[in-house]
């Protein structure tokens, strides 16, 4: 499907699950983002918390957030002191995930469309994004201009075409907004939750919505005059279709969607030449490997590399901003001839994420061609909101091999045989173990060790991990196996 503009397919009818999608004008998948009403994403939620330990070692304070819930946040090198049991406004920057509790904030931030208003801060920025200093410089003198007392702004950029009136305005929200937060804190005595973030419509259209988008479309029609007032209000009537969908195909089929979502929990990534990418994430980072596979090029080999690292490029970032991975990422390139086309690739991976919305900051290539890239984590990684844990390999990624789990069967029959004597054994394990024992072992093991071997296959244990089910004489445990099948059955 191709498009002259930006298109975003809001999946809303379900309200358990709702997704919204950010189409290119190619008609591929951009962005995709993905409710989650069991655990709501706390970023940008702001609470009265209070100080319930203050750690100088880890120079971090541990906060309660009401609730049953609890955070913490740097001390850093502020000259603010602070003391336990002490109530303090935060603002969560990042959400509680693994086990580890969330991160606050004191330095809050309220965003509008087009600007960020920081409470408590004298600061005048402009978006890193916008690069020609002409405007820069304008919008930075513009925002001087209009910084209320006591606070700081940052102009984002969206706020290219904005006039002086429409930013002031958003200001006058901000500040009326933060005035009901400082209200509502001096009111309560305990730690609660005093501001939370807009639902995941409101969040996505006023962060992304532009003039490049031509069509908003939905499958709920009671979100229909919702997404037209929120255009109206941050767009102020700019000309785009906003369009209630009610066929038969499920929307986000419709637009192939659905099979997009589901190719981003694969670990290979083809690319349109035939190479493509293996994506691995560890504990502490992502590792991306860069292979050619099918592409063989027409020119010498330091061509085809260059072209296969360079069309990486563009699907490392993409990757990276639908699977919402934050943190250290590696990118092991396929080594390249020159220092040259290092640089080339660093270039073309620079000048890609200038549009990602997330802070990405990179680090060059090493002799090794390993390039090191860190992500800020905006949100939830789309792995953690959508999957969990496999119980067959315990999240390694990998289980033994059925010789390789025979094996340890035979040393567990060898153990139970030199302790207890019995005339037979019976052993519950997978299907595809038993009958590789049957079919290699059995017969061989049996006269080894002077005893005869019963086997009931299973689906409620993992392919590696297997039991001793009974064990005695050799018509004890036929019957116990009898009753084991009768049971299943």
């Amino acid at each position: 499907m191709q498009f002259s503009s930006k298109k975003i397919v809001a999946n809303l009818i379900d309200k358990e699950e709702q997704r919204i999608a950010i189409l290119g004008t190619n008609g591929k998948l951009d962005e995709i983002f993905i409710s989650d009403a069991e655990n709501p994403d706390s970023i940008g939620a702001i609470y009265k918390a209070k100080i319930n330990n203050i750690v100088k070692g880890m120079n971090s304070a541990f906060l309660d957030l009401g609730g049953g819930q609890t955070a913490f946040f740097y001390l850093g090198k502020t000259h603010e002191t602070f003391t336990q049991g002490q109530h303090v406004i935060v603002q969560i920057v990042k959400p509680a995930v693994k086990g580890k509790v969330a991160r606050a904030t004191t330095k809050i931030s309220l965003s509008s469309h087009s600007l960020v208003l920081l409470p408590n801060e004298r600061t005048v920025g402009v978006s890193k994004n916008i690069t020609d200093e002409e405007k820069r410089v304008a919008l930075h003198k513009l925002a001087a201009k209009i910084r209320p007392n006591g606070f700081g702004v940052i102009i984002r950029t969206l706020a290219l075409d904005a006039t002086e009136a429409e930013l002031s305005d958003e200001i006058d929200k901000l500040v009326h907004k933060w005035q009901e937060i400082t209200d509502a804190s001096a009111h309560l005595t305990h730690p609660a939750l005093l501001c939370k973030e807009s639902n995941l419509l409101e969040k996505v259209l006023k962060k992304y919505l532009s003039n490049q988008f031509d069509e908003i479309v939905t499958d709920d029609e009671s979100s229909v005059e919702e997404i037209r007032k929120i255009v109206d209000d941050t767009l102020l009537g700019a000309p785009i279709d906003v369009n209630f969908y009610n066929g038969n195909t499920p929307l986000f089929e419709l637009y192939g969607i659905e099979k997009e979502i589901a190719l981003l929990f694969e670990r290979k990534v083809w690319l349109s030449s035939g190479a493509f990418l293996v994506i691995d994430r560890t504990e502490a980072l992502t590792v991306i490997d860069v292979n050619s596979g099918k592409f063989v090029g027409k020119n010498e080999l330091a061509d085809t590399v260059l072209a296969v690292n360079l069309e990486a490029c563009e699907e490392i970032a993409r990757q990276l901003r639908l699977r919402a991975i934050g943190g250290i990422v590696i990118v092991d390139f396929i080594d390249m001839f020159s220092r040259e086309d290092a640089e080339r690739v660093i270039a073309r991976l620079e000048a890609i994420f200038k549009d990602d919305r997330s802070k990405v900051q990179l680090y060059g290539i090493t002799n090794l061609g390993l390039a090191q890239i860190t992500r800020k984590k905006e949100r939830k990684e789309l792995a953690s909101l959508l999957a969990t844990t496999c119980p067959c390999c315990g999240g390694k990624g990998i289980i033994q091999k059925p010789r390789s789990v025979a094996i340890q069967i035979k040393r567990f029959i060898r153990k139970n045989i030199s302790a207890s004597h019995n005339e037979a054994l019976l052993l519950e394990c997978d299907s595809e173990v038993a009958n590789y024992i049957r079919k290699y072992f059995l017969n061989s093991w049996e006269n080894e060790f002077s005893v005869k071997l019963l086997f009931v296959e299973t689906c409620n244990l993992s392919k590696d991990n297997y039991k001793l089910l009974t064990a005695g004489t050799l018509e004890e445990v036929e019957q116990s196996r009898g009753n084991y099948i009768k049971r299943k059955e």
